[in-house]
């Protein structure tokens, strides 16, 4: 009797474990499918925005990323210095995450001065000016002018 008791105690404590392992499996695919579906949802940008340095300084490093929690992007600098009053074309692509309030771009100028610009939208068609005015840096947005010829039909 003290055998059959102590099988019936191993058999409820293994079916146990087996139920608690099929819980435990069904949750993970449940999370893994509400994760694909989010990420199906979420579509690739193909974005391009320029940036108009109106700092007063000479950029030898122009780096882009989307919060504190991401590496920066390489150097966007193609060529010895990003001078002052002068545009660079931006391109983003792929499928970029949630942010509440914007970019963080880095901008290092010729003599290692970093500026950390905060909070900056990144949208596509736009030009996002750099500037400093008395010392205060700021950034503002403003939708790029498209040159687009109309063909005149007599």
């Amino acid at each position: 009797m003290k055998k059959f008791g102590l099988w019936m105690v191993v058999c409820i404590c293994i079916l146990g474990a087996m139920v608690g392992c099929t819980k435990k499996e069904e949750s993970t695919a449940e999370v893994t499918e509400s994760v694909e579906e989010v990420s199906a949802k979420k579509e690739e940008v193909s974005m391009e925005i320029q940036f108009s340095n109106e700092t007063g300084e000479n950029i030898g490093i122009l780096k882009i990323r989307p919060t504190e929690e991401y590496d920066w992007s390489e150097n966007l600098v193609t060529d010895e210095a990003w001078k002052d009053r002068y545009e660079v074309p931006v391109f983003v692509n792929g499928i970029l995450p949630d942010i509440e309030t914007g970019w963080e771009v880095k901008t290092t100028n010729l003599q290692g001065e970093e500026t950390i610009w905060k909070d900056v939208v990144l949208a596509d068609d736009t030009t996002v000016i750099f500037a400093v005015e008395d010392g205060v840096s700021f950034v503002s947005i403003q939708e790029t002018e498209t040159n687009e010829q109309t063909e005149v039909t007599e």
